[in-house]
C-alpha cells in the first residue's frame, strides 16, 4: 500500500517524528533540502534515487529511498517500488 503521510505538517514530521513515531518503508521527499535537520534522513539520502530523472519534463531532484529501519518483505517490496519509480519512462 502506498499512502501519503498527512497526519501532521510535512516539515514537522521530517524533523522531529521520522523514525520515532512515523515508521515507513519508502520515503519520497519534495526536495533534497528537506533532509536538513534530521541525521537519519540525511544518512538515508546516500542511497536515494532521483525519481524525477525518469521523467523528462520534471524540473527538480526528487529523492526517494527505502528507510534504513525497513526490514524483511516490506523492505524488499519498498525497494521494488522505488526502483520502478526511478526507471525511465
Amino acid at each position: 500500500m502506498v499512502k501519503t503521510y498527512d497526519d501532521m505538517d510535512y516539515k514537522t514530521a521530517l524533523k522531529s517524528r521520522f523514525d520515532k513515531d512515523i515508521r515507513v518503508e519508502a520515503v519520497i521527499l519534495d526536495d533534497p533540502a528537506d533532509a536538513a535537520g534530521n541525521p537519519t534522513i540525511q544518512a538515508n539520502l546516500s542511497h536515494a534515487v532521483d525519481i524525477c530523472a525518469a521523467v523528462k519534463a520534471c524540473p527538480t531532484n526528487v529523492p526517494a529511498f527505502v528507510a534504513s529501519s525497513a526490514t524483511g518483505d516490506s523492505a524488499a517490496a519498498a525497494q521494488q517500488f522505488v526502483q520502478a519509480l526511478a526507471q525511465h519512462k
